[in-house]
């Protein structure tokens, strides 16, 4: 006599955290925040008047994504400690604008402590 077994699981993860992104496990964790802004004085700094951009993907190294809010903010609430690489996927930015796609921004994220960083997209010329 043959037979056929089946059995499933079911993981109910509701409040609870998950895993951090970007690394092993295990190491601690951290967070980053940052904004994608339009630098229309092109000094790499996000300025008064200058706006952030909306709906664009930054990539956290290369893998994990998130999208930029109306006012260019994006966030990764759980990063493991360590150093990561932010690029940008400019799809979406307004015409005349561009973030180059070998443009790689450093953020280091400590244990516990949220990294901040500001991406700069320039007026293509």
């Amino acid at each position: 006599a043959s037979g056929l077994y089946l059995s499933g699981r079911y993981d109910w993860r509701a409040g609870a955290p998950s895993a951090p992104r970007g690394g092993v496990p295990g190491n601690g964790s951290g967070s980053i925040a940052g904004i994608l802004f339009l630098d229309e004085n092109d000094n790499g700094r996000l300025d008064a008047g200058e706006a952030g951009a909306a709906n664009v993907a930054v990539l956290l190294n290369g893998r994990f994504a998130a999208r930029t809010d109306a006012q260019g903010r994006f966030s990764f609430p759980a990063v493991v400690a360590g150093d990561h690489v932010l690029s940008v996927v400019p799809d979406n930015l307004p015409l005349a604008w561009i973030v180059p796609p070998e443009a790689r921004f450093k953020v280091q994220v400590g244990v516990r402590g949220q990294s901040r960083i500001e991406l700069p997209a320039r007026r293509q010329r």
